[in-house]
């Protein structure tokens, strides 16, 4: 009997040993929350194709970049009406058959003041540029255009985005 006992107490202590050579199990996960991790796929989501618009106006932006060169305010008060300037020069070393894309002009602070769909719809050979002129009306109730026709162009900042590329032989470049 002491001997059945003594096998048993080795049998014990070595089964102790052995589980002490095993690796510690993980630690049990936190317990998921599925609204978060939903919503920072979704953050993750966004702000990869954020990255991709932005990468793909880049590209655009290196074929040509439009400016704004020229406002100026004609007429009397209640028909006033602005013309403006607007010139696409074709930075690429290709002709392009078509080039439209946005005018968006912000003031000091950064507020859109205006924002204005331009298409130059001629040819525009490699490394040159294309001008064209618009009389667009001034309404008094929308915030932005008093300020636009107020302040001199110099104090404005002027960005070009682009949407449309074509190409003589039928291809393009399209932002979204």
């Amino acid at each position: 009997m002491r001997r059945a006992v003594a096998a048993a107490s080795l049998l014990v202590l070595a089964s102790i040993q052995a589980c002490g050579d095993k690796p510690a199990p993980p630690p049990p996960a936190p317990a998921a929350n599925p609204e978060m991790d939903r919503l920072r796929l979704l953050q993750e989501a966004q702000a990869r194709l954020k990255a991709e618009r932005e990468a793909r106006r880049e590209k655009l932006r290196a074929v040509g970049i439009g400016t704004l060169n020229g406002k100026k305010v004609v007429g009397k008060h209640p028909d006033q009406r602005i013309e403006l300037e607007f010139e696409f020069t074709n930075k690429s070393d290709k002709d392009l058959k078509q080039a439209e894309g946005t005018i968006v002009v912000t003031d000091a602070a950064g507020t859109v003041v205006k924002s204005l769909r331009v298409p130059f719809q001629e040819p525009i050979a490699a490394g040159k540029s294309v001008s064209r002129r618009g009389k667009f009306p001034l309404d008094a109730s929308k915030p932005g255009d008093p300020v636009f026709a107020k302040t001199p162009l110099k104090e404005l900042k002027v960005e070009w985005i682009p949407e449309l590329y074509r190409y003589p032989d039928g291809t393009q470049l399209q932002a979204e």
